[in-house]
């Protein structure tokens, strides 16, 4: 099943938009056995070991979140390696990157209606980028700041720790 969360969780591991482009996110179950799905993709012309999967890890945290788990679970590991799931190395071109994410959401969403949704979406886009940019969780940092528990610093008081911290020889 690949619903708003799977679309959500591909934007942001950047599948590739031609990819993107040829999936439904309608929340319908689009197979009941691991051949119907490598069929599926497979006719889609999703081939490769990595785009395989993102989808398929999407289509996993879709159903899981549309049958009632909650969004906002979070999984504490001691590194154990059955909780490394849905974990990804991130691009090196960081201007790429910067490009493709604008392009992929006003592609889905036709652009913003308001200037103020184009203001929330920049700005969430930003501290998004921000908190990657300094190894922190981004759904922690919002999740922090909504919940007000301050688990997760303030991003100016990261920011001005690290400029005050003395170079690494």
């Amino acid at each position: 099943m690949l619903n708003e969360y799977s679309r959500s969780y591909l934007e942001k591991q950047q599948l590739p938009v031609g990819h993107l482009s040829k999936l439904k996110f309608d929340s319908q179950v689009i197979s009941r056995c691991d051949r119907e799905w490598n069929e599926y993709l497979e006719a889609l012309g999703i081939t490769s070991k990595q785009a395989i999967k993102l989808v398929t890890e999407a289509g996993l945290l879709g159903s899981a979140i549309e049958h009632g788990l909650s969004p906002e679970l979070i999984v504490l590991s001691d590194g154990a390696k059955q909780f490394v799931i849905l974990i990804h190395a991130l691009h090196t071109n960081a201007a790429e990157n910067d490009i493709r994410e604008y392009v992929t959401r006003r592609k889905i969403s036709g652009g913003t209606r308001h200037d103020n949704g184009r203001m929330a979406r920049d700005t969430f886009t930003g501290l998004k980028k921000t908190c990657r940019k300094l190894g922190l969780s981004f759904w922690q940092y919002l999740l922090s700041r909504i919940t007000g528990d301050e688990t997760v610093p303030y991003l100016p008081d990261v920011i001005r720790a690290r400029a005050s911290a003395p170079a690494p020889t």
